[in-house]
């Protein structure tokens, strides 16, 4: 008898602070959060409808972003 195919469970990316993410890149928090609002890709915020906005980051997304030429600062 066969037996299915097991696939491995799929590794998420754990979600970064701003403190972590801005360090990551190598800028100010202040910066990295300028850029979120406006709209850098790799920058989730938690409740969208929140007029103050706590922003999370995937480090992967934002490294890519920077990659393709985005302007830091």
């Amino acid at each position: 008898m066969e037996h299915p195919s097991i696939d491995p469970p799929v590794q998420l990316e754990p979600f970064v602070s701003a403190d972590e993410a801005a360090r990551f890149v190598s800028v100010t928090r202040r910066e990295l959060l300028a850029m979120a609002r406006r709209g850098v890709r790799g920058a989730y915020p938690l409740d969208p409808t929140r007029k103050r906005k706590t922003w999370v980051f995937l480090l992967s997304e934002l490294a890519a972003a920077i990659k393709s030429g985005i302007k830091i600062a």
